[in-house]
């Protein structure tokens, strides 16, 4: 019976070991609960960022934000109009830096603010599918551009989609849009031109590099033809 303190002891122990873990399992549920709320507020304070909700833009500023996209109208050489849902901040983050090395810029707003600023441009055309959760890509080379936002259209599964283009001052449908994308690139073409530009001049080089007499049985060959 002497043993029994020490017995209790043992079990009071273990009791106490119990309450420490849950005491931890609970500061840890805390500790990650304040974590998600961090997250959703940097998030939430990353889309006020982000994108330019009618709401967070003063009446007195509206002329500036108009003339703004107007600007980015005139300036660009093609316009794409897409329409996006339930994409992340990650997500738009992404699309917008491979849209830049495409001398490209992908810009959301309100469509109230997109018709104005539209108006008076070549790219009035698009006025009527400025509708929806839209946003605008300006292009200052289409068929980068076109590239880009069909290839992330095809693997966002249905987070964006291609509603149309302006291009010129003619409208461009989803179709024209995907047909762009499968043209060759501005740095495709220039390679295929200089390749050739270049192949008769390496051709060339490589003859007068070569010996007389094979120069001589060469020229000799083309005489015979």
């Amino acid at each position: 019976m002497r043993s029994l303190p020490f017995s209790i002891n043992i079990i009071e122990s273990i009791e106490d070991h119990r309450r420490f873990e849950l005491f931890l399992k609970l500061n840890y549920a805390v500790a990650d609960w304040l974590s998600y709320f961090l997250i959703l507020q940097s998030i939430k304070f990353d889309i006020l960022y982000l994108y330019n909700v009618e709401k967070t833009v003063d009446r007195s500023k509206k002329p500036e934000v108009i003339a703004k996209i107007k600007q980015s109208f005139e300036e660009s050489e093609a316009v794409f109009i897409v329409n996006q849902n339930k994409m992340t901040v990650v997500e738009t983050e992404s699309l917008r830096k491979q849209l830049k090395r495409a001398s490209s810029s992908y810009f959301v707003c309100k469509n109230t603010l997109a018709r104005l600023a539209v108006k008076d441009t070549s790219f009035e055309c698009v006025l009527p599918h400025l509708e929806g959760q839209t946003a605008l890509v300006f292009s200052k080379g289409i068929t980068d551009s076109a590239k880009v936002i069909q290839e992330y259209a095809t693997k966002s599964e249905g987070k964006i989609t291609v509603i149309c283009g302006g291009y010129n001052g003619n409208l461009l449908s989803a179709a024209d849009v995907k047909a762009l994308s499968q043209l060759p690139s501005m740095d495709e073409l220039r390679a295929k031109i200089i390749a050739v530009i270049q192949t008769p001049a390496q051709r060339m080089a490589t003859l007068l590099q070569a010996p007389a007499s094979h120069i001589a049985r060469v020229l000799s060959a083309y005489s015979k033809k």
